[in-house]
């Protein structure tokens, strides 16, 4: 029933207006989630933008975060479920885009490095959190847009990236409150 449900819910995705412009631009920022890569940049960015060892020491959690998310979704559980894309399970399914992943689907790894990224870089940076977790947002929403994942293919990844997330931040001291040092 739940795989009935995930296949009409992202039947009813692909089938909403796919304008030419958008889909090019969402597959563009798909492809900077290959690997964590919008995030690692994004984490040092901030920590060049912020300077000193702590800010870097920082940077280096949320590259931990992201590939700790990677590993466990495209390595440990992609490999064990060996879920078929949707465009392979269903070839009427209309892919957008031209990049056709060839792994497994379950779970997302773009969606388990966004929100790994952005719940690690929301703590070094709180008032940019709401972007942050805007970006994860469309960068999981893209991968259902272009047809490449069910829904709980992104669903499980986010959880996935969530659980890494909190294990690689584990509370250290560059993450509380107050201890960045901030530019004036």
């Amino acid at each position: 029933m739940v795989q009935s449900l995930d296949l009409a819910l992202l039947r009813w995705i692909v089938s909403l207006p796919h304008p030419q412009a958008l889909t090019y631009v969402v597959g563009a920022y798909s492809i900077l989630g290959i690997s964590g890569a919008l995030w690692i940049v994004m984490a040092f960015l901030f920590a060049l933008r912020e300077g000193g060892g702590k800010t870097l020491m920082a940077a280096w959690r949320v590259v931990l975060a992201v590939w700790l998310a990677l590993l466990v979704a495209n390595w440990v559980v992609k490999p064990t479920i060996d879920r078929p894309r949707p465009f392979v399970t269903d070839p009427s399914l209309v892919v957008s885009g031209a990049y056709l992943p060839s792994s497994p689907s379950f779970p997302s790894g773009h969606a388990a490095s966004a929100v790994a990224g952005a719940f690690a870089l929301s703590l070094l940076w709180p008032p940019r959190r709401r972007w942050f977790w805007t970006m994860a947002a469309l960068m999981v929403g893209a991968r259902l847009y272009l047809g490449v994942h069910y829904p709980t293919d992104v669903v499980v990844g986010a959880v996935v990236g969530w659980a890494c997330a909190v294990f690689a931040t584990a509370r250290t001291p560059c993450y509380i409150s107050g201890s960045l040092p901030r530019s004036a």
